[in-house]
């Protein structure tokens, strides 16, 4: 539980200087987001005006264009819909990939289009899941970091 005096005095920091949902941020108040995550979110949606308010914001990015340059990886993506079942779990988001991206296979030494590696029998399940992880990554930097708003992948489509 976030005390009142720290929550006010977040709330304040935050009209002063923006919302800053960084982990060093919360430190200054010896708070930390594995123990303190759901107390932290309750506060981002407090300050957004309630959680209806923050889904609106977050529907402004719906078809967006997304580049993700992660690790072999270069492609577009667009956010297609959230999704929010409980405080205790992130925003989930439905993500549609350009099959026409690329990725850099490893231990082939080839660079392959997006979609033939995300349908290929023996290594799609992992394209898929490292695609997941470098979107997560990218809406942890520009989302959650900045805003407040835990979000995560739930599905990815390649088209």
């Amino acid at each position: 539980m976030i005390s009142n005096k720290i929550r006010n005095i977040i709330l304040k920091q935050w009209k002063k200087n923006g919302v800053d949902a960084s982990p060093g941020f919360f430190n200054m108040f010896g708070l930390n987001y594995s123990k303190n995550g759901n107390d932290i979110k309750k506060l981002v949606y407090e300050y957004y005006g309630g959680v209806e308010n923050v889904l609106k914001r977050l529907n402004k990015l719906i078809d967006k264009k997304i580049h993700i340059t992660d690790g072999g990886y270069d492609y577009y993506c667009k956010i297609m819909s959230f999704k929010r079942w409980h405080i205790d779990e992130p925003i989930y988001v439905e993500i549609e990939v350009d099959g026409d991206g690329e990725v850099f296979i490893f231990p082939e030494d080839k660079l392959e289009n997006i979609k033939d590696a995300y349908n290929n029998e023996d290594y799609g399940w992992e394209i898929k899941d490292e695609m997941k992880d470098s979107i997560n990554k990218w809406m942890y930097y520009n989302i959650t970091e900045k805003y407040g708003i835990d979000l995560e992948v739930d599905e990815l489509f390649v088209v």
